[in-house]
């Protein structure tokens, strides 16, 4: 029989357990010893707590071994490369099996420095044993990742190289024409639906994009000039009616616009859609491309949702008790520190078609790498609440180049077992591990414990302030993963803030019109924070009003006319007017006839040859008389003047003479 001992030296281990296969056969000479070892010859191979006796056990190098730990379970791993040691017969359950923890990952001990087997024995892991560095500990989490405590870590924060700003408004200097930057990207889109509804419903349409612009102008205007009812803005009362509204549109072309409005072709429908947002799919996915190629935004991104509210019928409306506002559609967004908002996903709910460059990530995790895949490879920083983060995500963020950190369920699968426990921790106490790749992952004691993960941070410290029960304030330590997390988390709020002020407020029985009009409120606040960045603050309500004064007046949409004189001592033929048909029937609804001492022939009866007698009534926009009624009992001179629909001021037109 042989002899074993605690002076056993690396050539006789390695020779015996040369020898074991993986069945349990023996095939050398030592058959008959392996058969009849007993308990002491096999406690020559286990592992001592103190570090000093394993050294003297087996001659290995600490400087190269730093970490030891004790491995407890069924499967056993070898130490040779090719084998793995399975036979309970021969060795105990729960004896133990060195392994070297070198750098930043586990190591095995053959030739090729590589852990074969981690699922089988991290599982069965019970306890590390203490080094001689009493500064560094391990542990391991539930998806075999090990943590690693390190003090003097630095926080890695690569140079942003890309440029900040706008992009392409060298030419604009108005608020209108910063808008219409983005407004243009879906305006020929709204028109051409718009007028292809109105034709499959047997409709005569004929909108003009500067009707678009007017009607959006309208709708804008309408959320800081609210009255009972929409109608009431083209009233003739005093006390409701508004003059820039009825002046700029007719109600009845309001209304058709309203009612036939259309993103995306009916027809073109796949017959088995699964996309419910059919109908605003051109406009989100344009909307998106603008988004992202007007504005490169600040280094510093957040992620989180957004509501729209909506009460009716849908079924991608969305109930959460906990928010503000607690139905509407969800919105996922991507917004830098102003507030502008880079990328968005209006949330349809469980996707059936899921991307399979990320089928094997969760919901929250998706969101994320689909709407900071534009800025990969740029070094962003992503911050984002517990509902997206995990240590999965941060992972391949950080393989893409981007930097991410977020608060973190502690019950995330991944995350280090062994933490400070709650009990133990007063406010500004912290306790951080990292993973090999540089994931750091924090729980942090400040009013309560909160739970952090960041793929750039190191353990850097810094101070925050927090108020006492007394209402006195002081300052508190606290990792600098929290310090930025607070300071850049809340821009998808702050774009919230912005277009809740002023919003389109509209009711509608279709349900994606809530949704769209809460897409142009999205649009403007990115115009806003887009002129604001170049020419300097501005109140939200002065851009929305410079903005809705450019859309109603035309002002930027519209070639101006050159003015128009009647020479009188020129001689005209009567038989056609005076005036072009452009101008006659331009700038409807203040053709307001007025009444003066001079009196003149009827300009049209002239033109018709019609016998009339001298009127006092002046129009005194294009500078001609006219009058209401002829001898036909028909309306003329208004009719044609007013507007190319013959509609003129309600009183006038309801004139008979009897």
């Amino acid at each position: 029989k042989m002899s074993f001992n605690k002076s056993l030296n690396d050539d006789d281990i390695l020779r015996y357990l040369d020898q074991i296969s993986d069945d349990g056969d023996i095939n050398s000479d030592f058959d008959d010893d392996f058969e009849t070892l007993d308990e002491d010859v096999i406690s020559a191979l286990n592992l001592y707590d103190n570090v000093d006796e394993v050294q003297d056990t087996v001659d290995i190098d600490l400087d190269t071994c730093e970490f030891v730990y004790a491995v407890d379970g069924d499967e056993i791993i070898n130490l040779n490369e090719n084998y793995m040691l399975n036979n309970e017969a021969a060795v105990d359950e729960g004896k133990n099996v060195l392994y070297a923890f070198d750098g930043d990952e586990i190591i095995n001990l053959n030739e090729n420095n590589v852990f074969n087997n981690k699922a089988a024995v991290v599982d069965e892991v019970k306890s590390v044993c203490k080094t001689k560095n009493p500064k560094i500990e391990s542990d391991c989490s539930d998806d075999d990742q090990v943590w690693i405590s390190k003090t003097g870590m630095k926080t890695v924060r690569p140079e942003y190289l890309k440029p900040k700003g706008a992009i392409g408004f060298d030419m604009c200097n108005t608020p209108t024409y910063v808008f219409m930057v983005f407004m243009e990207s879906i305006l020929d889109d709204l028109v051409y639906q718009t007028n292809l509804y109105g034709t499959q419903q047997n409709k005569t349409l004929r909108i003009q994009r500067e009707d678009i612009l007017v009607f959006i102008g309208i709708n804008f205007f309408m959320g800081y000039h609210s009255v009972p009812s929409y109608k009431d803005y083209w009233s003739t009362s005093p006390d409701l009616g508004v003059k820039l509204v009825s002046n700029a549109m007719p109600r009845n072309t309001f209304e058709k616009i309203l009612v036939n409005l259309h993103c995306n072709d009916n027809k073109s429908l796949p017959p088995n859609n699964k996309d419910k947002l059919f109908k605003l799919r051109p406009i989100i996915e344009k909307l998106n491309v603008a988004f992202k190629n007007n504005y490169y935004g600040t280094r510093e991104l957040s992620v989180d949702e957004s509501m729209i509210k909506f009460k009716g019928r849908s079924s991608i409306k969305q109930y959460n008790p906990m928010k503000p506002i607690k139905r509407g559609y969800k919105i996922w967004s991507m917004a830098d520190q102003k507030g502008y908002m880079l990328a968005f996903k209006v949330y349809q709910g469980k996707e059936e078609n899921v991307s399979s460059e990320f089928e094997n990530y969760g919901l929250g995790e998706r969101v994320v790498l689909e709407l900071t895949k534009s800025v990969w490879n740029e070094y962003r920083e992503i911050y984002f609440d517990n509902y997206f983060s995990s240590p999965k995500l941060l992972q391949k963020l950080h393989v893409e180049r981007t930097l991410a950190c977020g608060t973190i369920r502690s019950n995330r699968k991944g995350l280090p077992n062994q933490m400070l426990s709650d009990k133990n921790m007063t406010r500004g106490d912290y306790d951080i591990k990292f993973l090999p790749d540089g994931v750091s992952f924090i729980k942090w004691m400040g009013n309560k414990a909160v739970h952090f993960i960041s793929n750039f941070h190191g353990s850097e410290i810094t101070n925050v302030n927090r108020k006492n029960k007394d209402g006195s304030s002081v300052s508190v330590k606290c990792p600098a993963s929290v310090s930025d997390y607070n300071k850049y988390m809340g821009g998808v709020d702050h774009a919230d803030r912005l277009r809740a002020i002023y919003n389109i407020e509209r009711k509608s029985h279709k349900w994606w019109h809530r949704l769209f009009f809460g897409l142009l409120d999205i649009m403007f606040v990115n115009s806003y924070v887009v002129y604001c960045s170049l020419f300097g603050k501005m109140t939200v309500l002065e851009y929305r009003r410079s903005v809705v004064q450019g859309l109603l007046t035309k002002q930027t949409l519209v070639k101006k006319r050159p003015s128009v004189q009647i020479d009188k001592n020129v001689k005209r033929r009567k038989n056609q007017f005076s005036l072009p048909q452009d101008v006659r029937t331009g700038n409807r609804g203040i053709h307001w006839p007025t009444f003066i001492k001079e009196r003149r022939r009827c300009e049209v009866c002239s033109s018709k040859r019609i016998e009339s007698r001298p009127y006092s009534i002046f129009l005194n926009f294009i500078n001609i008389f006219t009058l209401l009624v002829c001898k036909k009992k028909r309306l003329r001179g208004l009719t044609g003047l007013l507007s190319p629909d013959h509609r003129g001021p309600t009183g006038l037109l309801s004139l008979r003479i009897k």
